[in-house]
């Protein structure tokens, strides 16, 4: 009874945080267990992973897009191009439609990418913190 009171003591400076604790099922023991200089490391490769996804991302991006245009498929790869040229609507489909196609389909990528990089290189403690992590 004296730990309970000496920790919600009124005079003393310090702060005692108390939080809502995960599901059991949720978490990830593995975690509790890492090694602290391993860890650094892992925590290392995670930042460096993300700072990789972050300057290769709108060259990834730029390129897709580059590539999706009928200009640039004219030029590398003619026959395709001759088989959607043929096709009036298949012209205006691939015009209008598949630059957003592949842009979204890039886009949804990236917080799977986020989430693999998260989990392997960062202490989490629970599944349901790893969708916090990807949103901060």
């Amino acid at each position: 009874a004296l730990v309970v009171l000496k920790m919600f003591s009124l005079h003393e400076e310090e702060e005692f945080a108390a939080s809502i604790p995960p599901a059991p099922e949720d978490v990830m023991w593995k975690d509790f267990l890492a090694n602290s200089d391993a860890q650094r490391f892992r925590e290392l490769l995670g930042y460096a992973l993300i700072a990789v996804l972050f300057f290769t991302f709108t060259p990834v991006v730029i390129t897709i897009s580059t590539f999706t245009s009928l200009d640039t498929l004219s030029q590398y790869f003619p026959a395709a191009f001759a088989k959607i040229q043929d096709n009036k609507r298949l012209t205006e489909l691939w015009g209008g439609v598949m630059g957003s196609f592949a842009l979204t389909f890039i886009m949804s990528l990236l917080p799977l990418l986020l989430g693999i990089i998260f989990y392997s290189c960062f202490v989490l403690k629970a599944t349901a913190w790893l969708q916090l992590k990807i949103q901060q």
